[in-house]
């Protein structure tokens, strides 16, 4: 489900559709087509939205590719990080929404930034190593 809305997330940037404050905010028409994908984790309700996707990926691969963990262990793990997400499914709820609409839309008069997102995707990446955490912790 909640890759449903990073895609939809990311396709509000790629279609540059301006009725989305963080694609208005963080985006431009005539941004290349690489820095309107990584663009999808601009600001606060963006990068949430990616940190609330990829602990359940990390989880799913504990679950089917950890067969040489005791069952108990992986239980143990499965939970803390349930609980990890819980938390991040909350903390997004209560203080962002990555799709909020704009009732006049913006035009494309702001400035053509370029900032250091190509290390996202990495970013998100390594985090994926709190699984390792969650099992030192059950």
């Amino acid at each position: 489900m909640i890759s449903l809305d990073v895609d939809a997330l990311m396709r509000s940037f790629l279609t540059s559709d301006f009725t989305v404050l963080n694609v208005a905010e963080n985006s431009h028409p005539l941004k290349p087509l690489l820095f309107k994908i990584v663009g999808a984790r601009g600001r606060h309700a963006g990068s949430l939205l990616l940190w609330v996707l990829i602990p359940p990926v990390f989880g799913a691969g504990v679950s089917l590719f950890g067969c040489n963990v005791p069952e108990r262990l992986k239980a143990r793990t499965l939970v803390v990080q349930a609980w990890i997400s819980t938390g991040f499914f909350s903390f997004m709820l209560l203080t962002s929404n990555p799709f909020h609409r704009l009732w006049m839309v913006m035009t494309s008069t702001r400035c053509f930034k370029m900032g250091p997102h190509a290390s996202a995707p990495l970013t998100y990446l390594l985090w994926g190593l709190r699984a390792q955490f969650a099992m030192r912790r059950a």
